[in-house]
């Protein structure tokens, strides 16, 4: 069947409009890559194909462009953008993978969250956990908004930590406007975290303030008493 003459609700173009890319299985994610069928068979009859004969996604995302070729109803323009986007996977892999052999400190932290804050119009407050191996165990966003309002719920932070058995955090947030100079609400709230860290024998390990400039450090600026 031709994704035309799918119901609208079905197509995955459509699909993903609607209800969120995240929401597309493989097969369909992978039919939006590939646009467009032949005569006989559609993106997704091909995507099927695919997916099947490789017996997997991971196995096809190993699959070079001159294989990929092989397949009816893949060109060379569409075995192009599928290698690239298969080459975009793997070196984001391999990128998360360096990651985690690191150590977790101020520079380790800007290298993985700095792209993705730095687009940010509106502060992203940031709450990593660690456990007692100083191993990252979650990461979450808890609280989106401005300069000029921080809504941090402390119960929330400790709720986290706890819930995930952690030990040592670190909380990042953003300024758009790129000043990395902490405002007296930063400050002030650090401390009080840190007072209430003592209470329950959790550490804090640093709040980091991001900025195309690069960070700003509460830890080595001495601001508080972490």
């Amino acid at each position: 069947m031709l994704i035309k003459e799918l119901p609208k609700e079905e197509r995955p173009r459509e699909k993903a409009l609607r209800y969120g890319i995240d929401q597309l299985t493989n097969e369909e994610l992978l039919a939006l890559l590939i646009g467009s069928g032949g005569k006989n068979n559609s993106a997704l009859d091909i995507a099927k194909n695919l997916l099947e004969d490789a017996k997997g996604l991971y196995y096809l995302v190993n699959k070079s462009v001159e294989e990929l070729q092989e397949y009816k109803g893949i060109s060379v323009a569409k075995s192009l953008n599928l290698g690239a986007i298969f080459t975009l996977a793997k070196r984001y892999r391999e990128k998360e993978f360096m990651l985690a052999q690191e150590t977790v400190n101020a520079d380790f932290l800007y290298n993985k969250y700095a792209d993705k804050l730095l687009l940010e119009e509106k502060e992203h407050f940031i709450l990593i956990v660690l456990n007692k191996r100083k191993e990252i165990v979650h990461e979450i966003t808890l609280f989106i908004g401005s300069s000029n309002r921080l809504s941090i719920s402390y119960r929330e932070i400790f709720k986290q930590i706890i819930n995930h058995r952690g030990y040592y955090f670190y909380i990042i947030h953003n300024h758009p406007n790129n000043d990395l100079t902490p405002s007296k609400r930063d400050i002030s709230f650090t401390n009080e975290l840190t007072h209430k860290c003592d209470k329950l024998d959790i550490v804090l390990m640093d709040h980091l303030i991001f900025s195309e400039r690069g960070y700003y450090s509460f830890l080595e600026e001495k601001e508080h008493r972490i």
